[in-house]
């Protein structure tokens, strides 16, 4: 066990962080949660999510018996598994000093690193979706994002509400290109849809809406073959997400953003672990387009 101490915190911090504040950091930075389906899963550690596939209709003749259509589908499992992430603090550095902007700080790596977690476990998903839009090599633009919008909705979830999730380098490119290359030409300023999103992002992570697709910044999206070309995807959202994080249930409460103290008297320190038990899934690929750019500055 690795112990945070005098020396790697000489600042100092104290042991006792504010289950809360940690918590509510986690959920706050995570960008993916919210926007997929979620579900709860008790009494085993699998999960299966079974699709039906879509029935065609047919022309009928009067007299004439119909013929009865097969109905098909297919199934995903989603299996459980513990995330989580700790801190050991010694009782030297408790008593040395007690800095409440140093206990934030550490309130704010655990929230952070679980909330990371689950975003990569999530967008990692892009990769099993059955459409891809985008070039390698070449720059994120308003031609190869639109054509991720085509894909699903040529794949018959047409009328859905639609998210992208991007890396920050891709959302710079494709708002560049809709503005031309100082982002202040006539084009975009006539837009009013984006001209009042052009700011910061949101700590939810929205950087602006186009062409009724929200977008989201993350730098947890995947790399495609290479760390200068990264693969980012737009999604229906909501209940009828390509992606699921199934939680688990512990005596009836959902293990998903757990923090707890516990008190190691051999080590002489406290310990402070932000634990969580989850897995994900894609349950409908055709609902969902990987979208791939250059991101090289």
């Amino acid at each position: 066990m690795a112990l945070s101490t005098t020396v790697s915190l000489g600042d100092g911090v104290a042991a006792e962080v504010v289950a809360d504040q940690v918590i509510s950091t986690a959920f706050g930075a995570n960008v993916t949660g919210g926007k997929i389906k979620s579900d709860f899963l008790s009494g085993s550690l699998v999960k299966s999510y079974t699709r039906l596939v879509a029935i065609a209709a047919a022309a009928l003749t009067e007299t004439t018996d119909a013929t009865a259509s097969q109905a098909t589908d297919s199934q995903v499992s989603v299996t459980i598994a513990e995330v989580g992430l700790g801190v050991m603090v010694t009782d030297l550095l408790k008593v040395g000093t007690s800095v409440a902007e140093i206990q934030q700080k550490l309130a704010e790596l655990l929230g952070k690193g679980y909330a990371k977690k689950v975003d990569q476990d999530v967008l990692v998903l892009s990769n099993s979706l059955t459409d891809e839009a985008g070039v390698i090599g070449s720059a994120a633009n308003e031609d190869s994002f639109l054509q991720c919008t085509y894909e699903i909705e040529a794949n018959d979830a047409q009328g859905y509400q639609l998210a992208a999730f991007l890396h920050p380098k891709q959302a710079h490119d494709l708002s560049k290109a809709l503005g031309g290359v100082s982002e202040n030409q006539s084009a975009i300023l006539a837009r009013m849809d984006m001209l009042s999103r052009l700011g910061p992002a949101m700590v939810t992570g929205f950087k602006f809406a186009f062409c009724g697709v929200d977008i989201f910044i993350t730098t947890n999206t995947t790399t495609a073959n290479s760390t200068s070309n990264h693969s980012g995807c737009v999604v229906v959202v909501g209940p009828d997400s390509p992606f699921i994080r199934t939680i688990a249930m512990l005596d009836g409460s959902p293990l998903d953003g757990r923090y707890e103290l516990q008190r190691d008297a051999s080590y002489r320190a406290t310990e402070a672990w932000f634990t969580g038990a989850y897995g994900v899934g894609c349950i409908a690929p055709d609902r969902g387009c990987r979208y791939i750019s250059h991101i090289s500055v």
